[in-house]
């Protein structure tokens, strides 16, 4: 049974991205904000944070890893 290359590649990649978005979610302010928004909105308003700013960000983050995976996978 042979692997292609291309495939490994993109399993790495998606393995690293994976451990990197974990740890940004878990160890910065806006990781914790991202997950914060989602449970409660008026909790993180109170927290000091910016709700719409917050879902942009997330926003941004989706997109920029979808475009990675779309790339890989060509």
């Amino acid at each position: 049974m042979r692997i292609p290359y291309r495939q490994i590649v993109a399993f790495g990649v998606a393995l690293s991205l994976t451990i990197l978005l974990t740890l940004y979610l878990s160890r910065t302010f806006m990781g914790r904000a991202i997950r914060a928004v989602a449970q409660d909105q008026e909790a993180l308003r109170l927290m000091g944070a910016n709700p719409v700013r917050v879902k942009q960000w997330a926003f941004g983050i989706a997109t920029a890893v979808l475009g990675i995976a779309g790339a890989l996978l060509i």
